[in-house]
């Protein structure tokens, strides 16, 4: 019975702009039998600049049409969460004291993943799972994001 409960996993994809942090693809897979259904993500996010200034609580949420098969892989939005420099996103910040990437020396990402089991979207039996992520920028000014 337990193989079966919808088990959601986070991985990341490929680098879009490979230079800023929130530019990463990240999926989510539903890795148990049974549906992953009602599914909801958040996704928080922070950063720190070059100059000193760290910038929190960047907040970015998403419902995700229809149910997550058995080893079916959905997209996350949350890296259009912040726009650095001129980058077009759906969700927009302007941030005044850092808008290009490379002012950008570390990012931290918490995502939250909230679903029901098999169409029982009753609240108290909804499941939570939170992913929390940090990101280091490297010497060649790319980013390594790791699970912490």
């Amino acid at each position: 019975m337990l193989e079966g409960y919808p088990w959601i996993t986070l991985q990341k994809d490929d680098s879009l702009v490979p230079t800023n942090p929130y530019k990463f693809l990240f999926y989510i897979t539903n890795e148990g039998y049974f549906p992953a259904t009602n599914v909801d993500v958040s996704c928080s996010s922070s950063f720190r600049a070059s100059n000193g200034n760290v910038f929190r609580d960047n907040i970015g949420q998403d419902s995700i049409a229809g149910p997550i098969w058995h080893s079916q892989k959905r997209f996350l939005r949350c890296t259009q969460v912040l726009q650095i420099g001129n980058e077009p996103t759906l969700h927009t910040f302007t941030l005044a004291h850092s808008r290009n990437p490379t002012d950008v020396i570390e990012a931290d990402m918490a995502v939250t993943v909230s679903r029901a089991i098999c169409w029982i979207n009753i609240r108290p039996l909804r499941v939570v799972s939170t992913f929390h992520m940090h990101a280091v920028r490297k010497n060649d000014g790319t980013f390594q994001w790791t699970y912490q």
